[in-house]
């Protein structure tokens, strides 16, 4: 009689769940991945559309401060002359806009902002022109944070420049005289 004993099937059952064990393992954690991934792609998507929101708001602004040292808020006017005010408070970089109140640009449980710097690059005018001695080529912002993503912390920082639409007027404003 052929056949298989008892001890050559519990060897091959056992290397056959140990097989199936491992390949579970690789699956779970291909799975977890595919999750990080998309979690983080949620988070950056997030940082994308409050960044897009920011250089929206400064590309149509006028009324920029004329000073070119590093600033933690960016104060301007937007293009319906509505104060605009963006700042870092505790862990959120909030916009405040004309008498609204202030709201977070990003999602405040999915990204953590370490440092908010704004800087301006002056543009070399010919000295003899007073009216572009205070002008702007660029606002140049720069954000250090936080992605929280699921229970890992993910530094990352950005730098964006922005040249405004009236940058060579630089504080001429259509809100003068209004």
């Amino acid at each position: 009689m052929k056949g298989f004993t008892l001890v050559e099937v519990i060897i091959s059952s056992a290397i056959f769940l140990i097989g199936m064990f491992v390949l579970s393992q690789i699956y779970f954690s291909f799975i977890k991945s595919i999750i990080f991934a998309q979690n983080l792609q949620a988070n950056i998507d997030n940082v994308r559309y409050g960044l897009e929101k920011i250089w929206n708001e400064v590309k149509s602004g006028s009324d920029f401060p004329t000073s070119t040292i590093a600033t933690t808020t960016l104060t301007f006017k937007d293009r319906r002359c509505r104060a605009i005010e963006i700042y870092k408070n505790d862990q959120k970089l909030m916009m405040k806009i004309g008498s609204n109140p202030p709201q977070s640009i990003f999602d405040e449980n999915l990204v953590l902002v370490d440092d908010f710097r704004v800087f301006f690059d002056k543009t070399d005018f010919p000295t003899d022109t007073n009216y572009y001695k205070s002008s702007k080529k660029l606002v140049v912002i720069e954000i250090k944070f936080n992605l929280k993503v699921g229970e890992n912390i993910i530094p990352y920082s950005t730098r964006i420049s922005i040249a405004p639409f009236k940058s060579p007027l630089g504080n001429v404003s259509p809100c003068y005289g209004l």
